[in-house]
């Protein structure tokens, strides 16, 4: 991890991960939640990115963790810079 921060709730079986800033690379931070439903095996985040401060896009993630193999659904959406 090279900054930021992330903290967990759980209720039941439900955890629920709060990223802020969070960074696993150099260049670009993640803002978000990523929720996980054990009782249902869904994986499910939806997270901002952002580079030095400006907003890049947004991600909605979701997979089921029971899956072997399992495939994301994965829909983003990105400013275009010109």
């Amino acid at each position: 991890m090279r900054g930021g921060k992330f903290t967990y709730t759980s209720s039941g079986k439900v955890y629920v991960f709060t990223l802020t800033n969070f960074k696993w690379t150099e260049d670009v931070e993640v803002s978000g939640t990523v929720s996980w439903d054990q009782a249902s095996n869904i994986i499910k985040a939806q997270v901002t990115l952002k580079r030095a401060g400006a907003p890049l896009g947004t991600l909605q993630i979701r997979w089921n963790d029971a899956d072997i193999d399992a495939m994301a659904s994965v829909t983003a959406k990105f400013k275009v810079r010109r």
